[in-house]
């Protein structure tokens, strides 16, 4: 959502949106689920922005839980960082974190620590991960069995 606090502009979201379009046209096989903010401020540039595609599905806060909505991703995406970084990690959807923010008081050393996350400062370091992700399917399943492993580990503490 646009945060001014957060250096989150209405430029942000449209450049989101663009990397939106980037990926299905690069993948077009892939669905993306797009988790809408309760607030609305962003909603609606993403529903002018991005027109109605059968590989995108829109997720209202108050029409699915974060289990359905996390339970049928493998990647999340956040621009800056959320509690809801936990519940992707929850469900083994690993998130890349666009550490986007000047103002940033977020701490991702234990998310990189673990391997459990994937953090950019840049939106192209944060599209090539992306990718490299969709393409080396390999590669996104040990990062999900990471997660596995983190969890199983630190929950039987």
């Amino acid at each position: 959502t646009i945060s001014k606090k957060e250096s989150l502009t209405e430029n942000v979201i449209y450049y989101f949106a663009d990397m939106i379009f980037y990926f299905l046209k690069k993948f077009p096989n892939i669905k993306i689920i797009i988790r809408l903010h309760p607030d609305g401020l962003s909603n609606k540039i993403i529903f002018n922005k991005i027109p109605k595609n059968k590989n995108i599905e829109f997720h209202f806060p108050h029409e699915k839980s974060l289990k359905e909505s996390f339970s049928e991703s493998k990647i999340s995406c956040f621009i800056i960082g959320t509690t809801l970084i936990f519940d992707s990690i929850n469900y083994s959807c690993f998130p890349l974190i666009l550490k986007f923010a000047k103002n940033n008081s977020f701490n991702f050393n234990g998310l990189k620590k673990y391997k459990i996350a994937h953090v950019s400062d840049t939106f192209s370091n944060f599209k090539k991960e992306m990718s490299s992700l969709l393409i080396h399917k390999n590669k996104l399943r040990l990062k999900q069995k990471n997660i596995q492993t983190f969890l199983k580990y630190f929950l039987s503490k």
